[in-house]
C-alpha cells in the first residue's frame, strides 16, 4: 500500500506467507496514518529482505502509526524478523519528531528467527518510537546480534529511554537491545518478565496496568494471560476485594495466588455458574494461599481427563464457601499421580449434585487415586 493516506487493518489473520525480498504488509511513506488492531502474523518467512511481517516506511513530514495488540508469531527475516520500519530521516539534529510516530502497544513477539539482526529492526531516525507494554518471546538471531530491538542509526539515543519501552518485557537471550556503535548494554529496557503480579479490584486495571505494586492488573485472568505462558514461576499477589474471574487452566508452571497478608484473606470466585471449575490443572503447580473462595461451580479441578499427569496443589489458610459441582463442590482430584496439601483450611456448605454416587459435598477423590510413591494427600487441620 503505497498511496493510501489512512490505513486501517482490524481483527484481521495472515498465515503462512512465505516471500523473496517483500513483507506480508507493506507501507509506503505516503501513507501518513495507519492503524493496526488484533491482528495476528503466523508463520511469515522473508527469505532475503527487510522485515517478513511487517515492512513501513515513515513520511519525513507527518506520520502516526499505531499497532495495538498486534501479535508477530513465528516470522523470519534478515533484518526485522518480524518488522522493519524506515522512521523517516537521517540527520544529525532530527527535526519535528513529535509529528512522525510510531506506538506498539501490547504487541507479542514470539519466537522470531532473525538471520541478520533482531524481530523488530529501526532504519534512521527523525521519528518518535514507543514500545509499551509488549511482550518479546524466545527471539533468536546469530550469537552476537541482536535479538528483540534494534536502532540502526545513532542519533535514536532519545529511543533509549526506560519511558519508551514501560511495561515490557523479554526472555530472550542478550543483547536484546541495541543502539548501533554504541557499546552501552540496554537490555535493562527489556527486562525479565516478574514473578511477582499485584491485582487489586480498587485501583486495578487490565488495560493500563502493568502487573506492578503501584499500577495492578484487575483480575486473575488477566495476569495468567501476560505472563502465565513466559514465566518460569508466577506469584499472583491479590491486594484487595472480591474478585470475580473467567475459568483459568494451569499449564505446566508453578503457580501461587495469594492475598497480601495473612490477615486479609481476600475472595475470588468463578464468574459462571455450576459445573464450570475456577481452575482447571493439569501438569503444574498450584498454591492456593490466605484466600476465601466462593459461591463457585467448582474450585479446582485436578487433572480432569488427564489421569496420568503430574500436579502438586498446595492449599494453605483457605476458606472455601458455597461451592457446587458434580463431584466435590470445591475440589475433584482424578489422577494417578496428584500431590494435594490442605493445611489450615475451612470448607463451610458445599454441594455435590450428582445423585449417583457418594460424590463428596467439598471434596470428591477419584477411584483413580491410588496412594502409593507418586501420590501424596495430606490434610492438616481442616
Amino acid at each position: 500500500i503505497t498511496e493510501s493516506r489512512q490505513v486501517t487493518i482490524r481483527n484481521s489473520k495472515f498465515n503462512a506467507v512465505k516471500l523473496s525480498g517483500r513483507a506480508a504488509l507493506v507501507l509506503g511513506r505516503f501513507v501518513n496514518v495507519s492503524i493496526i488492531e488484533n491482528t495476528n502474523f503466523t508463520g511469515i518467512t522473508n527469505t532475503d529482505g527487510y522485515g517478513s511481517a511487517l515492512n513501513l516506511e515513515i513520511h519525513t513530514e507527518f506520520g502516526n502509526h499505531i499497532l495495538d495488540h498486534v501479535i508477530f508469531q513465528s516470522c523470519s527475516a534478515k533484518y526485522g524478523g518480524a518488522v522493519y520500519v524506515d522512521l523517516g530521516e537521517r540527520q544529525a539534529i532530527q527535526s519535528n519528531a513529535e509529528f512522525r510516530t510510531i506506538q506498539f502497544t501490547q504487541c507479542d513477539f514470539l519466537n522470531t528467527i532473525t538471520t541478520g539482526i533482531a524481530a523488530v529492526f529501526f532504519k534512521d531516525a527523525g521519528s518518535v518510537v514507543d514500545i509499551t507494554k509488549c511482550r518479546f518471546v524466545r527471539n533468536t538471531a546469530p550469537q552476537q546480534q541482536t535479538k528483540d530491538v534494534y536502532f540502526e542509526y545513532e542519533q535514536n539515543l532519545d529511543s533509549m529511554r526506560e519511558e519508551r519501552f514501560k511495561g515490557s518485557h523479554s526472555n530472550s537471550n542478550t543483547h536484546r537491545v541495541q543502539l548501533c556503535n554504541d557499546a552501552t548494554n540496554y537490555d535493562y529496557l527489556l527486562p525479565d518478565f516478574p514473578s511477582d503480579i499485584y491485582v487489586s479490584e480498587s485501583i486495578g486495571s487490565d488495560s493500563t496496568g502493568d502487573g506492578s505494586r503501584d499500577n495492578p492488573y484487575r483480575t486473575v485472568q488477566y495476569a495468567l494471560e501476560i505472563a502465565e505462558p513466559y514465566s518460569s514461576s508466577i506469584n499472583i499477589i491479590i491486594f484487595d476485594g472480591k474478585l470475580w474471574e473467567k475459568a483459568i487452566w494451569l499449564r505446566s508452571r508453578p503457580i501461587t495466588i495469594q492475598s497480601q497478608t495473612s490477615l486479609s484473606n481476600q475472595t475470588i470466585g468463578r464468574q459462571s455458574s455450576v459445573d464450570s471449575a475456577f481452575a482447571t490443572i493439569g501438569d503444574s503447580s498450584l498454591t492456593f494461599r490466605d484466600l476465601i473462595i466462593g459461591d463457585t461451580g467448582g474450585v479446582i479441578s485436578i487433572n480432569r481427563g488427564i489421569t496420568s499427569s503430574q500436579a502438586t496443589v498446595n492449599i494453605s489458610n483457605c476458606e472455601f464457601e458455597h461451592n457446587q459441582a458434580g463431584f466435590g463442590g470445591s475440589v475433584q482430584i482424578i489422577g494417578t499421580k496428584t500431590d494435594v496439601y490442605f493445611v489450615y483450611d475451612i470448607f463451610a456448605e458445599g454441594v455435590a449434585h450428582n445423585a449417583l454416587i457418594n460424590q463428596g459435598f467439598d471434596i470428591f477423590i477419584g477411584i483413580e487415586l491410588t496412594l502409593s510413591s507418586w501420590n501424596t494427600l495430606t490434610i492438616l487441620r481442616i
